[in-house]
Formats: structure tokens, sequence, C-alpha cells
């Protein structure tokens, strides 16, 4: 049935954007501590050759990149709520569907 298809389809949705939301976090954790890192060792970066600085410029566009990876945390945050709220909706449909109008799920939702 279309129902239980879209439940199979949102509940792979949600599986996925969940293991997309770690490896952001995974991420964003990775390039924030790389960011801490970097603001320490900046001071001391002022007092070293042009070579040095020229990677330290490199590292810097890094620590831009976490605050990219947090963003992407936050949309793949937002993507998730929604699905998860799409597929209770689905599941409620599904249960009605399966149960009947009458079904104390109908009342449920009706209140």
């Amino acid at each position: 049935p279309p129902i239980q298809s879209s439940v199979a389809k949102l509940t792979e949705r949600t599986a996925s954007l969940k293991h997309q939301l770690i490896e952001a976090e995974v991420q964003y954790n990775l390039t924030k501590q790389e960011l801490t890192n970097l603001k320490s060792g900046y001071e001391t970066a002022k007092n070293v050759t042009a070579k040095q600085l020229v990677k330290e410029k490199a590292d810097i566009k890094r620590s831009e990149d976490a605050a990219a990876a947090q963003r992407t945390v936050e949309q793949i945050k937002k993507e998730l709520k929604k699905a998860e709220k799409e597929l209770e909706m689905a599941q409620l449909n599904l249960a009605v569907q399966q149960f009947g109008p009458h079904s104390p799920v109908q009342r449920v939702r009706r209140q």
C-alpha cells in the first residue's frame, strides 16, 4: 500500500539523515578542535617566517570550514526534525487506515 511505502521511505530517509548528522557532527568537532588550536597559536605565529605564515593561512581556511560544517549540522538537524514529523504523521495515517476512523487512534488525533 502507498502509506506503507511512504512510511518505509520516511523511515529510510530518517535513518539516512541521522547517519549524516553523526558524520557532520564528527567533522564539526574535529574542525572546532582545529580552530581552538589555531587561536591559541595565532599570536606566536605573528613572529614566524613568511613560509610558516602561508601555512597558518591554510589552517585558518580550515577553521572557516568548521563554520560551514556547523551550518551543515544545523541544516541536517532541521531536515531530520521535519522527516521525523512526516514519519510520525505517516505512521498515524497508517494506523488510522488499519484500525478504522473510530479507533482510539482517530479519537486521540481529533483531540
